[in-house]
């Protein structure tokens, strides 16, 4: 056990709201409620890192109330800040312990993590983003935001690796288990669209970097070719609500070099990022999810004019 088996009193306030409101807003379908509303606040009494983290996720969840004043939102914000801090201080020295004990808590605390990281970008308000990973800079893209919230996205994908004899045979497994892709909907005739230009586009370049060897091309091109089935994969998943949670699975295991084709503005990899954007668009009723989907659409557009993105 990591902590003691009790919760602060001035942290109620903060688990309750969790249990009744902000568990609900990460869960996908009956059994996906029953855990964040139940296995996961349990986990918080045992292991300290996650009662951190699910304060913080609690009160960034609060100041997203557009009804808050300014200084009932400040004071939220900073709350999630520090205990956001605090729960990194824990959980980093915990990774490198893995065990079927730590099994649950580790992989929470990540996914409360990455969401905090999808949080702070629907907050963003075009002030000094706080809570994020440079806080003396100015407020980031929506890109270059995504692509620093990789970094706690792919660390579900890492922690996976060493505990996942445990984590698919336990109480999380409701979150992780896939679907059969064969029975979930067809695309949508706009998104079947925007889905077949992605893959003439990889087409074409795969044509090319042949008829040319050019072996970075050629590279670009796999990395192009182990997206797009994935990126296939969550569109479908987004037409039935049990499987939504599955649109966090194209960044938690994208390939690094994908990663270092959107720092660089590669535009095919920009328009799959669009694509995803389109397809997560589907949850803007989600706080953590609004309305940046919608800013990364708009600012592909922009670096990318005259070319077709993304799908409505």
């Amino acid at each position: 056990m990591v902590g003691s088996p009790w919760v602060p009193v001035t942290d109620l306030a903060f688990m309750i709201h969790f249990v009744n409101e902000t568990g609900p807003s990460l869960a996908f379908g009956v059994d996906g409620l029953k855990c964040w509303q139940s296995y996961i606040p349990q986990l918080a009494i045992e292991h300290v890192f996650v009662l951190h983290a699910i304060v913080a996720t609690s009160a960034l969840h609060q100041a997203a109330d557009a009804s808050l004043d300014p200084l009932s939102r400040d004071q939220f914000l900073e709350i999630a800040r520090m205990r956001r801090i605090a729960a990194l201080d824990l959980f980093i020295p915990a990774l490198s312990r893995p065990s079927r004990e730590l099994c649950d808590a580790l992989i929470t605390c990540n996914m409360l993590l990455s969401v905090m990281e999808f949080g702070w970008q629907s907050l963003d308000d075009g002030r000094v983003r706080k809570g994020g990973a440079d806080e003396s800079a100015a407020t980031p893209t929506r890109i270059t935001a995504f692509i620093r919230a990789l970094k706690f996205c792919r660390g579900i994908a890492l922690i996976q690796e060493d505990i996942g004899q445990w984590l698919f045979h336990g109480p999380l497994y409701c979150i992780w288990r896939q679907p059969d892709l064969d029975s979930l909907p067809d695309l949508s005739p706009n998104a079947s669209r925007a889905f077949q230009n992605l893959v003439a586009q990889t087409d074409a370049l795969r044509e090319r970097s042949v008829s040319t060897g050019d072996l970075e091309l050629q590279a670009d091109v796999t990395a192009y070719k182990f997206e797009l089935p994935r990126l296939h994969k969550v569109c479908k998943c987004m037409y039935e609500e049990d499987w939504q949670a599955h649109c966090l699975e194209w960044p938690v295991h994208m390939d690094a070099r994908f990663d270092n084709m959107l720092q660089r503005g590669d535009q095919l990899a920009l328009s799959m990022l669009a694509f995803w954007a389109s397809c997560v668009s589907a949850l803007s009723h989600r706080w953590w999810a609004r309305p940046w989907s919608f800013s990364v659409l708009q600012e592909v557009q922009l670096q990318l004019p005259g070319v077709e993105i993304g799908f409505v």
